[in-house]
């Protein structure tokens, strides 16, 4: 049998390595359940839990965002460390989400409950503009399986619109 793969970047920084291992498992479950009856796969796409410094390989980050056609932005309370932020990726991906040529089609973004932590302006900044966009998706969540549950949710609406 032949799929169509439609690729799934989920840039998270620092500190959300259970969110990123979550992602991949998620898209494995939609992938049986949901993917393969309609002959389309996702292909999951992250940066490897013990890369800590992504700025070597910023133009292969670069690439892979540019080739997929869905982007996830999983945020707590920073973008993350200079060497693992992914402020620059999520801009890219807006950016490329505007241009008729690209595959990017859309971008959800996912921030984990700050539980009293303080936040960083860039990502308070973000929240509130994102409640103000009606055409980006953005989730809230307090644990791994609300997490789970939402972005569940998001790949199947993308499986849903995508074509085989």
């Amino acid at each position: 049998m032949t799929y169509t793969l439609h690729r799934v970047f989920c840039a998270t920084p620092g500190g959300l390595e259970p969110e990123r291992q979550a992602f991949h498992e998620v898209v494995g479950q939609v992938n049986e359940t949901e993917g393969m009856p309609q002959s389309i796969l996702l292909v999951p796409v992250s940066i490897v839990p013990n890369m800590v410094n992504k700025l070597a390989f910023q133009p292969l980050v670069e690439a892979n965002v540019q080739a997929c056609k869905f982007f996830v932005q999983v945020l707590h309370t920073t973008w993350g460390p200079s060497a693992r932020n992914f402020e620059s990726e999520y801009n890219l991906a807006c950016r490329l989400k505007t241009d008729l040529a690209s595959p990017m089609e859309d971008i959800s973004l996912f921030f984990k409950a700050a539980d009293g932590l303080q936040v960083e302006p860039g990502v308070l900044q973000l929240r509130s503009s994102v409640q103000l966009q009606q055409d980006c998706a953005a989730y809230e969540f307090a644990s791994l399986d609300e997490y789970r549950k939402h972005l569940r949710a998001q790949l199947s609406a993308w499986l849903r619109t995508a074509k085989p």
